[in-house]
């Protein structure tokens, strides 16, 4: 057992009163003592295992939506439906904080099918052709294949 927060004159101090306490205690006592910290130790380690099995079911909640599994330890709960409102509260949420973080980016920029002349294609269109045949001024006669063109 690993404790980080005691240093190590209060760790022997402690175990010094433990065995102290062990001596004074009859058979029937130190059999109790002993049955309680093993079933300590077991409870321990089962809620440890259903966090980790309620964080890897939250995970898999967070990859099924699409939305990043780092959120995972801070949306768990080991109610599964309390797990499945804060994944979709968290899902709603982050969604619309990408939207906002995208319309930002894109704010003052030209939306797709928009022209910049307003309409005025025409001469654009008739000078794009124009520097096209400037570019390329003959048409090859057959195409990859040798058809004729």
């Amino acid at each position: 057992m690993i404790l980080k927060k005691k240093s190590l004159p209060d760790l022997l101090e402690q175990a010094r009163q433990d065995g102290e306490n062990r001596a004074n205690m009859t058979a029937e006592q130190r059999e109790s003592a002993d049955q309680k910290a093993r079933q300590a130790e077991l409870d321990k380690r089962e809620s440890e295992l259903n966090r980790r099995e309620s964080i890897n079911a939250t995970r898999d909640l967070l990859a099924k939506e699409n939305l990043p599994e780092d959120f995972a330890e801070v949306l768990n709960d080991a109610d599964t439906d309390k797990r499945a409102q804060h994944v979709e509260n968290f899902g709603k949420a982050f969604n619309k904080a990408v939207q906002a973080g995208v319309e930002e980016r894109l704010k003052g920029k030209q939306t797709p099918g928009q022209t910049v002349n307003n309409g005025n294609d025409r001469e654009d269109t008739k000078f794009a052709q124009e520097l096209a045949v400037m570019a390329h001024p003959k048409k090859p006669a057959s195409d990859f294949f040798g058809h004729k063109k």
